[in-house]
């Protein structure tokens, strides 16, 4: 429910998310407009106090954010009100409680067993003619659905070579395709299910759809190589963002290598 109290540490406490928009000062401009170092923005908050944000689109005149405990939200972009967000999905009996099943991880800074979590509601991305369909996908993790004896988390400390057991997982990836029917959203039918041996390195906003390729991509790293942690206290997403935010018109690909 949306007021559990899951009595998580630090990051997993209640968050206080706040959205901006980024307006350019010339806002007719096309993306021909010179880039410049004094470019002006202008913040306007759009909704705030939402805990464990994992994914954000915008569609049409609303702002659907997913939460990691299992609520999709809804907010009318039209609304001068920062709380007036409604449950547009909710996958919280899908996904489980946060925590479950997690030792401590002192080396991490959470010693105390089931104070951390990577799994949730981690992604949504709408079809293109969602307006007129209705169609929409989610990525969770089901939390509940693991085996008995789960993988050595901390493997790598026994063993460099030996890995995991194959047969054993801490819980299973789902993405799931549904539509909106008369104003609520439809199960339809699951799209991809993966078996995960460990609760970490789910990686957040990971469900995008390609237009140039019209396809739904999920769980994707660059051609060749594979996800990275970064090393500079921020992820490679972060740092692509950070670089190049004020870079109106940039090709995504570009923009992230």
């Amino acid at each position: 429910m949306w007021t559990r109290d899951f009595a998580f540490n630090r990051q997993l406490a209640l968050l206080t998310f706040l959205l901006f928009f980024v307006v350019l000062a010339n806002p007719s401009a096309g993306p021909a407009q010179p880039i410049t170092a004094d470019i002006n923005v202008t913040l306007r908050p759009v909704a705030e106090k939402i805990p464990l944000v994992t994914d954000i689109n915008v569609i049409g005149n609303s702002v659907f954010i997913c939460t990691q405990t299992g609520l999709l939200l809804r907010k009318s972009l039209a609304s001068s009100s920062t709380t007036d967000f409604s449950v547009f999905l909710d996958l919280s009996a899908k996904v489980g409680t946060l925590g479950t099943g997690i030792p401590g991880l002192p080396g991490l800074g959470y010693p105390v067993p089931g104070t951390y979590d990577e799994r949730g509601l981690l992604g949504f991305a709408a079809h293109p003619g969602f307006s007129q369909n209705g169609v929409f996908w989610v990525w969770y993790t089901n939390i509940n659905e693991h085996t008995a004896v789960q993988p050595n988390f901390f493997q790598w400390l026994v063993s460099t070579s030996d890995p995991w057991d194959t047969t054993q997982y801490n819980h299973v990836d789902y993405v799931q395709e549904y539509q909106v029917v008369n104003g609520v959203p439809q199960f339809r039918r699951t799209l991809l299910k993966i078996k995960r041996p460990y609760f970490n390195h789910t990686g957040f906003q990971s469900l995008v759809w390609s237009p140039e390729l019209n396809t739904l991509i999920a769980f994707a790293a660059k051609a060749g190589s594979t996800a990275s942690d970064g090393s500079d206290g921020n992820s490679p997403f972060t740092a692509a963002v950070l670089k190049h935010l004020i870079a109106p018109g940039i090709d995504l690909r570009i923009a992230f290598g």
